[in-house]
């Protein structure tokens, strides 16, 4: 049976590598600069991962990201080839309680940075990524533009196949070790 992904997120291109090759489980999110102030709002529960390159730079990422970085090639059109699912979210006020977070992919002057814009906090999302068994290319749309997090795609898109990039029993052990930093998913 086909799965049908209406929507995006954009995230760097090396953030989507990172849990596309299983190195990392969780993004860090504060929302678009287009979007209501000081939110990230995560309507969509499943959806594509729409890598881009725009502001990422090696020194936002950690050792992680940066493996990652190195084995993006930036290829237009979009390239679609990891799925997401939302399976927690939590809104984290408190800048100590990042420190000793696990399983993503970002620089501590990043998660700074990211953490002090607007409003202090950020969104944990634990993610569990989907690799497409055939990517898909798709054109690029002025529709898609701007620093936005989630993109309507002009075109619904259907896909046959998805691989765990993460298998289920190391994925449960792994988010356990996010889970234990920060509770239950709020």
């Amino acid at each position: 049976m086909a799965v049908r992904f209406p929507v995006a997120l954009k995230e760097w291109a090396a953030v989507v590598e990172s849990l596309r090759m299983g190195e990392s489980l969780i993004l860090l999110r504060k929302g678009g600069l287009y979007e209501t102030p000081d939110v990230f709002d995560d309507p969509h529960r499943r959806f594509l991962f729409y890598p881009t390159a725009f502001h990422q730079a090696p020194a936002a990422l950690n050792a992680v990201g940066q493996r990652a970085q190195s084995r993006v090639v930036a290829q237009p059109p979009v390239t679609f080839a990891v799925a997401g699912e939302i399976v927690a979210d939590w809104w984290v006020a408190d800048r100590g309680r990042l420190r000793s977070l696990p399983e993503h992919a970002l620089s501590e002057s990043t998660l700074d940075s990211r953490f002090a814009y607007r409003n202090p906090g950020l969104h944990v999302l634990l993610i569990r990524a989907w690799i497409l068994a055939k990517p898909v290319m798709h054109p690029e749309h002025p529709s898609y533009a701007g620093c936005v997090s989630w993109v309507d795609l002009r075109e619904v898109i259907s896909v046959d196949e998805v691989l765990p990039a993460v298998a289920a029993d190391e994925f449960e052990a792994r988010a356990e070790s996010v889970r234990s930093v920060l509770g239950s998913a709020g």
